[in-house]
């Protein structure tokens, strides 16, 4: 990984979950028949995302994706601004994921989320039908991983699960 502010960022996340995945290549529309021919749960909102037609990777790129917390990338308080969110994980060596990240994790069926959950992923914001900016999200209910649809105004705590990339 990267040097970042002299330090390599994966030693300032040492012993935090990392998963290596190709993301994209393909629309999301297609990962969209992938997950429901592999029986992955989708949520209504995850699925009109998948539909949108900006959602796309055009070629696919190898992804380090890391489990933290917000608070590990310096979210003190309760923060509802999703772009000083991402400023601070950006910060801290971190970087947005393709937005295709949660479906390809999805499918993958990843151990990287554990039982009882959720997990957003950080990724430029997708606009839904409502106008709302939303992310896809991961959890894991009853050892099934679903994927899951999230409003970035939600608002995110200092213990909120987030997937991110490393640099």
């Amino acid at each position: 990984m990267k040097l970042f502010g002299g330090e390599n960022v994966a030693e300032r996340f040492r012993g935090k979950p990392i998963r290596t995945l190709e993301v994209g290549g393909r629309p999301g529309s297609q990962l969209r028949v992938e997950l429901a021919s592999a029986g992955r749960w989708t949520s209504n909102l995850a699925q009109e995302l998948l539909a949108d037609r900006n959602l796309q990777n055009p070629s696919a790129e190898r992804v380090n994706a890391i489990l933290v917390q917000a608070r590990d990338f310096g979210v003190r308080d309760y923060e509802r601004d999703y772009n000083v969110v991402t400023h601070k994980a950006q910060k801290e060596g971190l970087a947005l994921c393709p937005q295709l990240t949660g479906p390809e994790l999805a499918l993958l069926d990843t151990d990287l989320i554990e039982n009882d959950m959720r997990a957003n992923v950080l990724s430029k914001p997708v606009t839904d039908r409502g106008g709302n900016l939303s992310l896809f999200e991961l959890n894991r209910d009853e050892g099934r991983l679903k994927l899951d649809g999230r409003w970035t105004d939600g608002g995110w705590s200092p213990g909120r699960f987030v997937v991110a990339r490393l640099r």
